[in-house]
């Protein structure tokens, strides 16, 4: 990837508020916004665009989840074509009205939204794939089989559409860790870190209550990065080198050992007077490999 792209991102930029899920666009970088859909996608109950990806090559298309916590979440698709919004979610929360918000939108290989991820505190977060087609299917149990997975807080696909890596939200017991294989029509579900896996919650820290961030690396021997929210002790940064399970070791300190008002993740500053009863570094929601 070209260092070019941290200095600019594209030439378009959307940016979606929490009222109403009313989303803009702002062209060229341009001051001027401009509202693409109407408030809520003609749905009050839809109070937030939760999740957000450019779809088809960056063809003009885009994919939204919402937070709808009457009802459930939906997925709206649009395409500059026609400019129409489509709502694609076969109904609303995947049939579960506790499915109240979309909290990742991933792309396969083809830039078509493939994964979806709920928030779920009743029976537990839930992963969904749309396939060519526009059917729909639901890979693995609620919550992976815990309903204290209330979350799926990151995602990240690997190898073209044949593996697909899930952080989860557990404040109960800390987070857990995923890996889902596609080498047949029933995806494989392993549990890389949590309950009976060979890395325990919270890679082995109860505190680590989300798996907030993932990233990869392919500078020399693959790796991957698993970024974490502790407000007890500080965020951790785990790297995975596979292909054992075990794999997961430890980078830097908690926090990046600063108690000072810098929050890496956001670039954000507390002003200096700002009371501290906790790390300050708390999560790293955010991560980028160069």
């Amino acid at each position: 990837m070209s260092k070019k792209l941290l200095i600019a991102l594209t030439l378009v930029l959307l940016l979606a508020l929490s009222f109403t899920s009313g989303l803009f666009v702002s062209k060229a970088l341009a001051d001027t916004w401009t509202q693409m859909n109407v408030d809520g996608f003609g749905n009050s109950n839809n109070t937030a665009s939760t999740a957000l990806n450019q779809t088809g090559g960056g063809s003009g298309a885009y994919c939204v989840g919402t937070r709808n916590t009457v009802t459930g979440c939906q997925v709206w698709d649009y395409y500059s074509s026609d400019k129409i919004w489509r709502k694609i979610s076969p109904s609303d929360g995947f049939g579960d009205v506790n499915n109240t918000e979309i909290t990742s939108i991933i792309l396969d290989s083809a830039g078509h939204a493939r994964y979806f991820g709920t928030k779920n505190t009743v029976t537990g977060c839930e992963l969904w794939e749309r396939k060519a087609g526009g059917t729909w299917r639901q890979i693995g149990e609620d919550g992976f089989g815990d309903n204290d997975n209330t979350e799926i807080a990151s995602m990240r696909n690997y190898s073209g559409n044949y593996v697909l890596y899930v952080g989860t939200t557990n404040s109960t017991d800390g987070c857990e860790f995923f890996k889902v294989v596609y080498g047949s029509s029933t995806p494989v579900v392993t549990k890389l870190a949590g309950s009976g896996a060979p890395v325990g919650y919270g890679f082995g820290n109860p505190n680590n209550v989300s798996a907030s961030s993932i990233v990869f690396s392919n500078q020399g021997n693959w790796h991957m990065f698993v970024g974490t929210r502790n407000t007890v002790t500080g965020c951790e940064v785990w790297r995975y080198g596979g292909p054992a399970p075990s794999h997961f070791d430890k980078v830097g300190t908690n926090g990046f050992g600063h108690p000072g008002p810098l929050h890496p993740a956001t670039a954000r500053r507390r002003p200096h007077s700002a009371p501290s009863t906790m790390p300050t570094d708390v999560a790293a929601v955010s991560l980028c490999c160069l």
